[in-house]
Protein backbone atom coordinates (compact mmCIF):
# COMPACT_ATOMS: atom_id res chain seq x y z
CA UNK A 1 0.00 0.00 0.00
CA UNK A 2 2.91 2.03 0.74
CA UNK A 3 4.67 1.66 -2.81
CA UNK A 4 0.94 2.32 -4.67
CA UNK A 5 0.36 5.51 -2.80
CA UNK A 6 3.72 7.11 -3.11
CA UNK A 7 4.11 5.88 -6.71
CA UNK A 8 0.56 7.62 -7.24
CA UNK A 9 1.54 10.71 -5.42
CA UNK A 10 4.89 11.05 -7.89
CA UNK A 11 2.43 10.75 -10.99
CA UNK A 12 -0.10 12.93 -9.87
CA UNK A 13 2.95 15.48 -9.15
CA UNK A 14 4.50 14.81 -12.56
CA UNK A 15 1.39 15.53 -14.49
CA UNK A 16 0.73 18.46 -12.15
CA UNK A 17 4.11 19.59 -13.12
CA UNK A 18 3.67 19.25 -16.85
CA UNK A 19 0.24 20.59 -17.12
CA UNK A 20 -0.73 17.53 -18.47
CA UNK A 21 -3.72 16.59 -16.27
CA UNK A 22 -6.89 15.61 -18.51
CA UNK A 23 -10.47 15.13 -17.06
CA UNK A 24 -10.20 11.66 -17.26
CA UNK A 25 -6.92 11.34 -15.17
CA UNK A 26 -9.30 13.69 -12.68
CA UNK A 27 -11.81 10.76 -12.57
CA UNK A 28 -9.16 8.37 -11.94
CA UNK A 29 -8.15 10.59 -9.40
CA UNK A 30 -11.30 11.03 -7.51
CA UNK A 31 -11.46 6.51 -7.69
CA UNK A 32 -8.39 6.55 -6.54
CA UNK A 33 -8.86 9.04 -3.31
CA UNK A 34 -11.85 7.45 -2.62
CA UNK A 35 -10.55 3.82 -2.84
CA UNK A 36 -7.33 5.22 -0.69
CA UNK A 37 -9.84 6.92 1.93
CA UNK A 38 -11.21 3.50 2.31
CA UNK A 39 -8.66 1.82 2.97
CA UNK A 40 -7.80 4.50 5.82
CA UNK A 41 -10.83 3.48 7.11
CA UNK A 42 -10.27 -0.01 7.32
CA UNK A 43 -7.02 0.58 8.83
CA UNK A 44 -8.34 3.11 11.66
CA UNK A 45 -11.09 -0.19 12.45
CA UNK A 46 -8.43 -2.41 12.58
CA UNK A 47 -5.77 -0.22 14.80
CA UNK A 48 -8.51 0.92 17.00
CA UNK A 49 -9.69 -3.10 17.48
CA UNK A 50 -6.00 -3.97 18.66
CA UNK A 51 -6.15 -0.61 21.03
CA UNK A 52 -9.11 -2.36 23.13
CA UNK A 53 -7.47 -6.07 22.99
CA UNK A 54 -4.24 -4.62 24.02
CA UNK A 55 -5.96 -2.80 27.31
CA UNK A 56 -8.38 -5.83 27.81
CA UNK A 57 -5.43 -8.15 27.85
CA UNK A 58 -3.39 -5.52 29.76
CA UNK A 59 -6.80 -5.30 32.32
CA UNK A 60 -6.28 -9.22 32.68
CA UNK A 61 -2.40 -9.02 33.65
CA UNK A 62 -2.79 -6.36 36.28
CA UNK A 63 -5.79 -8.47 37.83
CA UNK A 64 -3.94 -12.04 37.54
CA UNK A 65 -0.50 -11.76 36.30
CA UNK A 66 1.01 -14.71 34.17
CA UNK A 67 3.94 -14.95 32.15
CA UNK A 68 1.56 -15.73 29.21
CA UNK A 69 -0.22 -12.66 29.51
CA UNK A 70 3.21 -10.43 29.74
CA UNK A 71 4.23 -12.31 26.91
CA UNK A 72 0.93 -11.75 24.58
CA UNK A 73 0.51 -8.26 25.73
CA UNK A 74 4.16 -7.21 24.55
CA UNK A 75 3.43 -8.89 21.28
CA UNK A 76 0.20 -6.70 20.86
CA UNK A 77 2.04 -3.64 21.70
CA UNK A 78 4.22 -4.03 19.48
CA UNK A 79 1.56 -5.35 16.34
CA UNK A 80 -0.26 -1.75 17.92
CA UNK A 81 3.10 0.16 17.07
CA UNK A 82 3.50 -1.20 13.95
CA UNK A 83 -0.06 -0.23 12.86
CA UNK A 84 0.05 3.27 14.46
CA UNK A 85 2.98 3.75 12.09
CA UNK A 86 1.04 2.51 9.11
CA UNK A 87 -2.06 4.77 9.74
CA UNK A 88 -0.11 7.31 10.48
CA UNK A 89 1.70 7.34 6.90
CA UNK A 90 -2.10 6.41 5.03
CA UNK A 91 -3.46 9.82 7.01
CA UNK A 92 -0.83 11.85 6.31
CA UNK A 93 -0.03 10.95 2.58
CA UNK A 94 -4.12 10.59 1.99
CA UNK A 95 -4.32 14.38 2.83
CA UNK A 96 -1.69 15.35 0.69
CA UNK A 97 -3.71 14.03 -2.15
CA UNK A 98 -6.48 15.48 -0.81
CA UNK A 99 -5.05 19.05 -0.89
CA UNK A 100 -3.46 18.52 -4.55
CA UNK A 101 -7.36 18.14 -5.90
CA UNK A 102 -8.92 21.22 -3.58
Amino acid sequence: MKRLITNYQKEVEEKLKNNSFTKDDLEDYKVMISYFQHERLIHLLVTITVIFITCFFFYLLTIKPSILLLLLVIILLILLGFYLYHYYFLENNIQKLETKYL
